[in-house]
């Protein structure tokens, strides 16, 4: 696409080429996978496991009705249905295959179907959208948040703090959040954020059917847990950057936002045996109570009603664990 003759593949190309000399689509990324997925001298057969299979995640868990445009239509055009949610459970090379190629089309697909369009066309037309907007708004127009660009709360020793300890004309490293109130919601997004990465993780080890116990299903609320972060990890994500990264000054027009940390923890792995797993999700929900607890005694909390709702919802998945671990 961007060989052709289209103008707005002009702009592109011309953006693209003054920032990188060589540059690479991902549909060319996805040809290769695909090739060496089909290969078995590079991937053997042993690799796909059949009795992986009731492990494996499957459409009617993950994929949460998101087919055909059920989630809604913003628009009243094909590029804002949404589009399908692809999960797909595997059983051999083929299948892997297959399920890659499908990935492949929807994200990086060029030709033109009225229908479904691929991710690839739907940013197209995003952009297309966006130039038309900036004829109307002007160039004057900013369309993103005064956000730190990689925002991190508590110590973190950098060489341009090395530096400026040196030499103090060095301009500091403007990512660390030194807001009280914006450093308590980003390590509230930190540990929900861990949380999100345990259940998914938890979740894989939880077959489809002998752990249930009646109408309970673990891995069920593991799941939904884990849908549970990611609309949280939203909300936060939210206040974040609306909520100054250092404590505001006077008269302070336009101040740096504080932003999503996305701290990796220390370590993904689960520990031995479900009673800990459980643990583990304990005690990081308990965690994030004191942080809550901590961010409601902030007076004229705009977000209480929110911080209110989730140590509810908190309280009584912890409810659970503890029932899990006692059995």
């Amino acid at each position: 696409w961007l060989e052709s003759d289209d103008p707005i593949a002009a702009k592109v190309k011309k953006a693209v080429d003054a920032k990188v000399a060589d540059p690479h689509t991902v549909g060319a990324l996805f040809t290769i996978l695909l090739q060496l997925i089909n290969d078995p001298d590079v991937i053997s057969d042993e690799t796909f496991q059949a009795a992986t299979y009731p492990y494996q995640g499957s459409f009617n868990e993950w994929g949460r009705s998101y087919v055909g445009g059920e989630r809604g239509s913003a628009g009243n055009n094909v590029f804002s249905n949404s589009p399908d949610v692809l999960v797909a459970q595997l059983l051999s090379r083929d299948d892997a295959y297959n399920a890659l190629a499908e990935i492949s089309e929807q994200g990086e697909g060029q030709e033109t179907v009225k229908t479904i369009p691929s991710h690839f066309e739907r940013f197209l037309f995003v952009y297309n959208e966006y130039q038309a907007l900036l004829e109307d708004l002007g160039d004057d127009f900013e369309p993103s948040r005064n956000v730190a660009t990689n925002p991190y709360a508590g110590s973190k020793t950098s060489n341009t703090k090395k530096a400026a300890s040196i030499d103090p004309s060095i301009e500091i490293d403007d990512n660390r959040i030194t807001n009280p109130e914006a450093i308590l919601w980003a390590n509230l997004f930190d540990i929900r954020y861990r949380l999100l990465l345990n259940f998914l993780n938890h979740s894989f080890l939880l077959d489809n059917g002998s752990t249930n116990s009646g109408g309970f299903s673990p891995r069920g609320m593991i799941i939904n847990s884990t849908f549970g972060e990611m609309y949280n990890l939203r909300s936060i994500s939210a206040i974040l950057v609306q909520t100054p990264l250092h404590p505001p000054l006077p008269g302070s027009l336009n101040p740096k936002m504080a932003g999503p940390t996305f701290t990796m923890p220390y370590s993904i792995d689960l520990p031995f045996g479900e009673p800990n797993r459980w643990r583990l999700h304990f005690d990081l929900l308990d965690a994030s109570s004191n942080i809550i607890e901590s961010l409601q005694k902030i007076k004229t909390q705009p977000n209480i009603q929110y911080l209110n709702g989730l140590k509810e919802a908190d309280k009584k998945l912890m409810q659970t664990c503890l029932k899990i671990i006692e059995k």
